[in-house]
């Protein structure tokens, strides 16, 4: 559920498009351009910090996503 969030999270507040994989879905999979310069880097890495942050200082906002998404998933 967590991947599932910051993935909502990123593509919402930051428009960085992402999916998580893996087994386990514990891996974020990101696909940059070829032509990416640095700052772009540091700005999806910035990104992810803060959407890493807001999950551990402000857990009811954070995880308010997630019950969006269990409140989709049962009235499908």
């Amino acid at each position: 559920m967590f991947g599932q969030i910051l993935v909502r999270r990123l593509f919402r507040g930051k428009s960085i498009l992402t999916r998580i994989c893996g087994n386990s879905f514990m891996a974020l999979k990101v696909a940059p351009p070829l032509a990416n310069s640095g700052g772009q880097t540091a700005q999806f890495a910035a990104a992810v910090r803060d959407v890493v942050e807001l999950a551990y200082n402000s857990t009811a906002l954070f995880w308010q996503e997630g019950l969006a998404l269990a409140r989709r998933a049962m009235y499908l």
